[in-house]
């Protein structure tokens, strides 16, 4: 009876699941129009149409109102899918329109998302955004969610009527990407904002409350038949130019090189740069680092973003590691001697070339391949009048291959290998880890398993291995939400070739229980409240971290103002085994407790804040931590947008390591001032013009007034001495930015760059002072010239037959 009960149960929720899923049957056709806005040309008059949207957001599942009718209409050919799009609106001159550059889709703006889904699986979304001031912007659906590094080749056209907005697009199936064997069915959906009332709809209904994903609550386009996709064969050569200002040197360099696609066939891409040049990439957000920890960058690289997201499973790759800083695999000495001073000076580690196949068969296997050559890197070092070259980090190869099975929508199992080899005798490494992630038929609840395995060779010995576990189950739907996890990772576990892993050799037990709404009551649109709890231990020894409990709350006002609190208690004593630097040793911190509280405030106004504070406490030492973050949001007219941001820290009777002492840590006690200047701004001439400023300062200082001792029970006891380790560091970076999309994915760019630091123990007071200092020293002055060209097989081959 209960199995009969449960079958019941599941057949009812398929068909309701079903029912909810619209589909349109578009017309399949030979006629060609212009793409101009207007849907003038006879064959939108028989493009049969979807209607009837209901609300997204804030609401949910309520029809839109018949002044703000929507109607899309659908045709395709042999070479391309055609959308004309009709939104209704009584008062088109409210219409917002900012203008933007590409991928800029969520301002002070409408827009328009349209998303397909050729493998009709819930997973693998393309979505074209268009903005009512016909700023194109694309993405596409990966597992860790909307990747906007994805650029693809599509036409687009906005017209503002006295009835609303109209608008054209053309996708090329050269944009997507099919199963080996074409599906009939398409999953599709459209999703409109209407900005100036934070209102949005969509075609198919989306329960955003479901712990199923949007993608897998899309409707259908249904039998998409006689499609032959297109040869994928793109080419993008480039050459740059930088002329470079350092210490009254002045250098010039020229680059050329191309990145190539090719579309093995319908499902498989492959991706290569050759010879390739970054030199305008954008720079990285430098701070002082005081923690025993690497800090992680942001990959701005356009190479190592786009087409990406098989690789990104698991954690395990940390595309930085190839051509960043290098690292001393060769552990050569650098330090010079007593007698003589010596400068060394490091370069990156110069990527020669790299190349990545990814893509989805029609069983829905997802296969990933990367492979990346660095060549050798040196450090010249001048010695007492003598010049030599020392090498650092030989030629080196890295690889990784994904395997990611899906199955019932939203489930799957992944194998990902991860190997770096490097050319002598120097360690070689690799890493293999099995992933499961399922959810239950209902979608309520989900299962996540991860067993991950490191090894470092030298020659054909394996010197170090380790392992990784971890497992999550939770409730990921409806209001109330639960979920209980634990991380494992042993002490020799090391990902750290190709990945990026703060810190191993911990155990880790995270619960936590959320209530959420998803519809307007009362003051709120929205709401959450989350309690966790934390609990961590080494792995080696068993031996007890730290413990502590947390609430996380969040409202969204009906005025869309966000606001929240975030608490944190330790109500327990903690043991910190990394910060002394030396192992065996641990440093006890007493119980503690910090809060931090936000404001977000309307976008649509012309000036709007975001705020945060938060405050750290430890009363046993009489610590306080502050931390200030200002950034005011302003749009000066459709053009023009701003961020200026201010981000303040400071800490009172901090107590840290402060140096190694003839090998024994050292701690102190300090004040630690933080100052982080940012201006964040853009002037958009149209949507295929732009220019950009970004110009950050980080200045820090540290102040310390005693020197301690360590003593084996992790307390701290008064060192007597001269120990001086006061810092100050300065860093300041501006790049000015032109940038002009002048045909279809091609772009030039012209580049100004600042960039100067400094490193000092000479501490002030005055951070004007501090500022002079930091100008006193040497100044690295750039500009460049980047002109990239698309071509396209399919568009060049028609072109030059004269279609």
């Amino acid at each position: 009876m209960l199995q009969r009960s449960a079958l019941l149960f599941f057949l009812l929720l398929s068909w309701a699941l079903s029912a909810q899923k619209k589909s349109l049957e578009p017309l399949k056709t030979k006629a060609e129009v212009e793409i101009d806005g207007s849907l003038q040309d006879s064959i939108w008059h028989y493009a049969p149409e979807a209607t009837d949207f209901v609300m997204l957001s804030p609401g949910s599942g309520e029809a839109i109102p018949a002044g703000f009718k929507t109607t899309v209409k659908v045709f395709y050919t042999d070479e391309a899918i055609y959308f004309g799009v009709t939104m209704l609106d009584p008062r088109p001159d409210s219409i917002l329109k900012q203008v933007t550059v590409r991928d800029d889709i969520n301002q002070n703006h409408d827009w328009l998302a349209i998303a397909i889904n050729p493998f009709n699986d819930g997973q693998n979304d393309f979505t074209f955004f268009l903005t009512s001031a016909g700023t194109q912007g694309d993405s596409r659906t990966t597992a860790n969610g909307e990747d906007y590094s994805f650029n693809s080749i599509w036409y687009s056209a906005v017209q503002i009527t006295e009835e609303g907005w109209v608008c054209e697009l053309k996708i090329p199936y050269i944009s997507l990407r099919f199963p080996n064997e074409l599906k009939k069915d398409w999953g599709f959906n459209v999703i409109r904002s209407i900005r100036r009332s934070r209102e949005e709809y969509s075609w198919n209904y989306i329960d955003r409350g479901s712990g199923y994903s949007w993608e897998y609550q899309a409707g259908i386009l249904s039998n998409i038949r006689d499609i032959n996709p297109p040869i994928r064969l793109s080419l993008m050569p480039y050459a740059s130019t930088y002329v470079d200002h350092f210490e009254d040197k002045t250098t010039l360099d020229f680059n050329a090189g191309m990145d190539l696609k090719y579309g093995i066939n319908e499902s498989f891409t492959l991706d290569a740069t050759l010879i390739p040049d970054f030199g305008q990439v954008a720079f990285d957000n430098q701070v002082l680092n005081l923690s025993p920890f690497e800090i992680q960058f942001q990959e701005n690289r356009q190479f190592f973003n786009e087409g990406t997201e098989l690789f990104s499973l698991g954690d395990l790759f940390y595309s930085r590691r190839i051509g960043g800083a290098p690292k001393n695999i060769t552990n050569q000495d650098l330090s010079g001697n007593d007698t003589a001073e010596i400068t060394v000076r490091t370069e990156f580690t110069r990527l020669l070339n790299a190349t990545k196949i990814s893509g989805r068969t029609n069983g829905n296997l997802g296969i990933g391949f990367l492979n990346a050559v660095t060549d050798n890197n040196y450090s010249t070092i001048d010695s007492a009048g003598q010049t030599s070259q020392r090498l650092l980090e030989p030629l080196t190869n890295y690889n990784i291959l994904v395997l990611d099975q899906r199955f019932n929508r939203n489930s799957s199992v992944s194998f990902i290998n991860t190997n770096v080899l490097r050319n002598g005798e120097y360690a070689d490494a690799n890493v293999a880890a099995l992933l499961a992630s399922v959810y239950t038929k209902s979608g309520q609840y989900r299962v996540d398993a991860q067993i991950k395995r490191s090894d470092r060779f030298q020659g054909s010995n394996a010197t170090r291995s380790g392992e990784q576990y971890y497992l999550r189950f939770g409730d990921i739907d409806g209001n109330w939400r639960w979920a209980i996890r634990q991380d494992v990772i042993s002490d020799d576990f090391d990902p750290n070739d190709l990945g990026f892993l703060a810190r191993n050799n911990q155990i880790r037990n995270y619960n936590e229980l959320e209530y959420a709404t998803f519809k307007p009551k009362g003051p709120f649109n929205r709401t959450s409240y989350t309690l966790f709890s934390v609990y961590s231990q080494l792995y080696d020894s068993q031996r007890f971290e730290e413990f502590y409990l947390g609430l996380n709350t969040f409202f969204l006002l009906r005025d869309f103002t966000g606001t929240g609190l975030r608490l944190r208690l330790k109500p327990i004593e903690s043991y910190d085994y990394f910060e002394p630097r030396v192992a065996g040793s641990y440093f006890y911190k007493p119980y503690n407790y910090s809060t931090v509280f936000f404001i977000s405030t309307d976008y649509r106004k012309p000036f709007a804040l975001d705020l945060d504070f938060g405050y750290d406490r430890t009363p046993d030492w009489d610590r306080d931590y502050y931390n200030i973050n200002i950034e005011p949001r302003i749009r000066l007219g459709d053009h023009f947008f701003i961020i200026p941001q201010v981000t303040f820290d400071l800490f009172y009777n901090d107590r840290g390591f402060a140096s190694l002492g003839s090998g024994v840590p050292v701690f102190g006690s300090r004040d630690v001032k933080n100052l982080i200047a940012l201006i964040d701004g853009r002037y958009a001439f149209n949507p295929k013009a732009s220019l950009g400023l970004r110009l950050r300062q980080f200045w820090s200082r540290v102040d310390y007034q005693d020197y301690y001792n360590l003593n084996a029970n992790g307390t701290l006891s008064l060192r007597e001495g001269n120990d001086d380790y006061n810092l100050y560091f300065n860093t300041l970076n501006l790049d000015l930015r032109f940038s002009w999309w002048f045909a279809p994915a091609s772009e030039m760019v012209i580049l100004y760059r600042v960039a100067l630091s400094n490193l000092g123990d000479d501490i002030n007071n005055n951070y004007l002072q501090n500022l002079n200092n930091a100008f006193d020293s040497p100044v690295q002055n750039n500009l460049s010239i980047r002109l990239a060209y698309f071509l396209d097989y399919h568009q060049t081959r028609n072109q030059l037959q004269g279609k």
